[in-house]
């Protein structure tokens, strides 16, 4: 094992975040505003990181959220849709 590979595993250095952090992180916000589109989260939540990678990986947190049960996805006219397909547009809220 490399030097940096013990450092990254048993101390966190150099750790990229994990799709669990991304799906806390798009909870957080839905809980704090209601709802959502991904935009609005990466534009608050990861304004140094880059925009498109950030965009496919909340869409790709929120398709598991929405596999779960714990959020919906729908497109500008209200219809259900999977956020993996979907685009920054997608509305993304909790369920009742």
């Amino acid at each position: 094992m490399s030097i940096s590979t013990f450092f990254t595993r048993t101390l966190g250095f150099g750790s990229r975040r994990t799709t669990e952090d991304v799906q806390r992180a798009v909870l957080t916000f839905i809980d704090m505003h209601a709802s959502a589109t991904p935009e609005e989260i990466a534009k608050s939540m990861y304004f140094s990181e880059h925009y498109g990678t950030m965009l496919y990986e909340i869409l790709q947190a929120a398709q598991i959220l929405v596999n779960r049960d714990e959020i919906l996805a729908t497109d500008e006219n209200g219809v259900a849709i999977d956020p993996i397909h979907g685009n920054s547009a997608t509305i993304l809220k909790r369920k009742a």
